[in-house]
C-alpha cells in the first residue's frame, strides 16, 4: 500500500513527472476519508497518520484545499473516536456483571452475598439463589438484608426456567 518516492505520474501528453509529496498525502487522505465514512476511525488513523507525517516534513508548495482536507479529516477522526468511545462506555455500563458464589456449608456464601447487597456501589444487581434442600434457609437471610422492592424468586431443588414460569 505504500508509495514509491520515485513513482511517476503520466500526463495525457505522454510526459511523466515525479509525484509530489502532497499528492502522495492526498492518496492516503482519500482512503482515510473513505474509512471515516464507513465508521472505521481506528483503521482510518492508519491512513491519516502517514498523510500527517508527510505534512510535518514541510508545508511548502501544498495546495490550501489539501491542507484543509487533512485538518477536516483529523477533526472528523477525533469526533468519531470520541463518539465510539462514548458508545463503548455506555455498552460496558449497561452490562450486569455476573458472579457465581459456590462453597461448602458454612463457608460464608450468604455473608458475602449480604455484604454485596448492603454496599452502596451504584451497580445493578440480579441475585439468583439455588437452594439445595426442601426448606430455603438462605433466602430468608438474603431477604432480610435486601432493602429493595424487587421480587425475590426462590428456587428449591429446581431449575430457574421451571421456577419463573
Amino acid at each position: 500500500w505504500g508509495f514509491n518516492t520515485r513513482a511517476l505520474l503520466v500526463h495525457s501528453s505522454g510526459r511523466g513527472r515525479r509525484i509530489k509529496v502532497w499528492e502522495r498525502a492526498l492518496c492516503y487522505l482519500v482512503r482515510a476519508e473513505a474509512l471515516l465514512d464507513m465508521d472505521a476511525p481506528r483503521r482510518a488513523l492508519t491512513e491519516l497518520h502517514p498523510a500527517k507525517e508527510l505534512l510535518q516534513r514541510g508545508r511548502e508548495g501544498w495546495p490550501v484545499e489539501v491542507l484543509k482536507r487533512i485538518e477536516e479529516a483529523d477533526t472528523r477522526f477525533n469526533l468519531k473516536k470520541a463518539e465510539n468511545d462514548e458508545l463503548r462506555t455506555q455498552r460496558e455500563n449497561a452490562k450486569v456483571p455476573v458472579t457465581v458464589i459456590t462453597g461448602f456449608l458454612g463457608s460464608g456464601k450468604t455473608t458475602l452475598l449480604n455484604r454485596i447487597l448492603q454496599e452502596q456501589h451504584g451497580k445493578r444487581l440480579a441475585v439468583i439463589e439455588n437452594e439445595f434442600g426442601e426448606v430455603g434457609i438462605d433466602s430468608t437471610l438474603v431477604e432480610q438484608a435486601e432493602r429493595t422492592t424487587e421480587t425475590v424468586v426462590e428456587m428449591n431443588n429446581g431449575c430457574i426456567c421451571c421456577t419463573l414460569r
